[in-house]
């Protein structure tokens, strides 16, 4: 049987921990260093997106023979491992910069952002690599061939994503493919959103 002693000492225990807990100072909680994490990040990723937006970014780049070491020199670069380590909070800026061309003022900065897109197989990265291969104009033919220019990298970062093989032995038809590359990532994008429910 509860006694009128057992109450009050019930009460009084229950008032006590009430006022401890209101009056004890909040420790720093762990959401404000993760958001000041995230700021870290931010600010660093903004600025290796301005260096990856420069010529002198891919001069050490200039000794390969081909795509394959190219991407391999960039690959190696602590800049690029940072992006990719970071993808959650890098790609959506990459994204963003892609989205306004103005901040995208050297054009072999698509491959490092085609890279990473590729590494991370980033499905919302799609729409943009679609966008890419169907704005190529057909006078940049010639062009894809070298290995810095963004065209074989926006292809295989699409396929990497979707899970697809396209043969890449020879550039031109892919080139000549680039249309239907583009379809062809734009219905695997969609099905993944529905299976998504999104």
């Amino acid at each position: 049987m509860v006694t009128w002693h057992t109450e009050m000492k019930i009460l009084v225990c229950v008032v006590f921990a009430f006022c401890f807990s209101a009056c004890t100072p909040a420790k720093p909680g762990g959401d404000s260093l993760k958001s000041e994490k995230e700021a870290e990040i931010v600010e660093k990723t903004n600025e290796i997106l301005d260096r990856i937006n420069t010529r002198s970014f891919f001069l050490d780049t200039y000794i390969a023979s081909g795509h394959n070491t190219v991407t391999q020199v960039l690959l190696e670069k602590e800049d690029v491992s940072f992006l990719l380590e970071n993808s959650g909070i890098s790609i959506p800026l990459m994204i963003e910069r892609i989205e306004k061309e103005a901040a995208m003022e050297y054009r072999q900065s698509l491959i490092v952002y085609f890279l990473v897109f590729q590494e991370a197989k980033y499905a919302e990265a799609i729409p943009y690599l679609i966008d890419y291969l169907k704005r190529i104009p057909e006078n940049e033919r010639e062009a894809v061939m070298f290995p810095w220019h963004p065209f074989l990298y926006a292809v295989k970062a699409a396929m990497r994503i979707t899970d697809k093989d396209i043969a890449i032995d020879n550039i031109k038809p892919l080139f000549d493919r680039r249309v239907e590359i583009a379809n062809d990532a734009e219905n695997w994008y969609n099905t993944h959103k529905k299976a998504e429910g999104k």
